[in-house]
């Protein structure tokens, strides 16, 4: 079964409670909305295929141009005057599992949705719902200050103990329950995930055709291991799949209802076989999700601008690329003098994996001096929402980003 939790506290402050699971009502002028996006013409096959050959589908013809028509309603947003004409709502639906892990990442996240939100009143993310895989669905301690919906998570037998196929479980789960539109009424929802960082107003550029996605490098159906797997589970072309996965995403409700059994259940059969579960390891539910888009035929613009996902290898200008999103997927690490250090940890150290088991502290000490952009930009998100979540804050403290390195742990 699903509970739901609804705190309709609008109007309390960005820096502690929560917000309502949706703004998208008659009441807030939302009695006129018009999806122009349904009068676009079919998707366009890119000119420009991704990095491993796969095909591009794009919204509009000039989608990949400095200044795209779906986005330029965008451009007529003045401070203090009516949103213009253009906005097309989405909801916020961050799937999450019940641990200390994620449920700091998750306070630090809808942290930042909020503040995203409260700076852009002309934003098109209007609503957000966490949805939190639980033991027998049971609440956590996040249910007064985050709007959730929580699901019975799926038992061994399916997981096979890996966890993230819980994801499409609970989607499925809360699509079967006709409530769910009372909660999310808005016809485009984005699959967010605990360690995303809202870094400025995400647009909708999903259409009722057409979903929004990121290529992941480290996906690709070209690589022979891949696709063996990919030719036994789609009987297409196999370099027609294109290497996305559920989050970030944006999609259309209808498309999100035809994905998701389909998406669930192949990710259950990957990892109950021996091959599939051997080639695509960690990104296995992401190509479930990936496949069930090849097989019914959906296809994803491939935004690269959507997010970022820096590394110790892979530092990134976050200036130049400009993202939406920071995705602290992996760890960063410098010497004490800001020499990046590779396969070891640093004398500073940020990685998300050092917080298994409780929160990290409040006031982090900042990256050595000549540190690359990103470290600042992840330093300073957690430091501002850790500051500002005040008394929320309130988990089991571990080390800081100098603790690690030297082997002395945490706790």
């Amino acid at each position: 079964g699903m509970h739901v939790y609804n705190r309709l506290l609008r109007s309390t402050p960005v820096g502690a409670g929560a917000s309502g699971p949706s703004t998208f009502t008659a009441a807030n002028g939302w009695a006129d909305f018009d999806d122009f996006a349904a009068r676009y013409p079919p998707p366009t096959l890119s000119a420009t295929r991704l990095l491993d050959g796969s095909p591009n589908y794009l919204p509009v013809p000039d989608a990949d141009s400095d200044d795209p028509t779906d986005l330029r309603w965008r451009k007529e947003i003045r401070p203090g005057a009516p949103c213009p004409k253009g906005r097309r709502p989405f909801h916020v639906l961050l799937t999450a599992q019940a641990s200390a892990y994620q449920e700091w990442q998750s306070k630090i996240m809808h942290y930042h949705y909020r503040k995203t939100v409260a700076a852009n009143p002309c934003t098109e993310m209007t609503g957000f719902t966490r949805i939190l895989a639980s033991p027998n669905g049971e609440p956590d301690g996040l249910m007064a200050t985050i709007p959730t919906i929580t699901i019975a998570q799926a038992d061994r037998g399916t997981t096979r103990g890996f966890q993230v196929i819980n994801r499409p479980w609970t989607i499925d789960a809360m699509l079967k329950d006709d409530s769910w539109r009372l909660r999310v009424p808005e016809d485009y929802v984005y699959i967010a995930e605990t360690d995303h960082l809202i870094l400025r107003d995400i647009p909708n550029r999903a259409t009722p055709a057409l979903n929004v996605a990121f290529f992941f490098p480290y996906m690709s159906p070209v690589p022979e291991q891949q696709s063996r797997v990919v030719k036994r589970f789609f009987p297409g072309d196999p370099l027609t799949v294109q290497p996305v996965g559920p989050s970030p995403a944006l999609m259309h409700v209808n498309s999100l209802k035809r994905l998701t059994p389909l998406w669930l259940n192949l990710s259950v059969e990957l990892k109950a076989d021996p091959e599939a579960d051997a080639a695509f390891g960690w990104v296995l539910e992401m190509w479930g999700y990936s496949l069930a888009c090849a097989n019914l035929g959906i296809q994803n613009f491939v935004w690269q601008q959507l997010q970022i996902e820096p590394s110790a290898t892979w530092h990134q200008n976050v200036t130049v690329e400009d993202p939406y999103i920071y995705h602290y997927t992996f760890g960063v690490e410098y010497t004490a003098d800001g020499v990046p250090v590779v396969g070891a940890v640093g004398d500073w150290s940020l990685d998300k994996r050092h917080y298994f088991g409780g929160y990290p502290p409040k006031a982090l000490e900042p990256p050595p001096e000549c540190a690359r952009e990103c470290a600042w930009v992840w330093w300073r998100a957690f430091n501002e929402a850790t500051e500002q979540l005040g008394a929320q804050w309130d988990g089991r403290m571990m080390g800081g980003t100098t603790s690690f390195r030297r082997g002395d742990g945490a706790g």
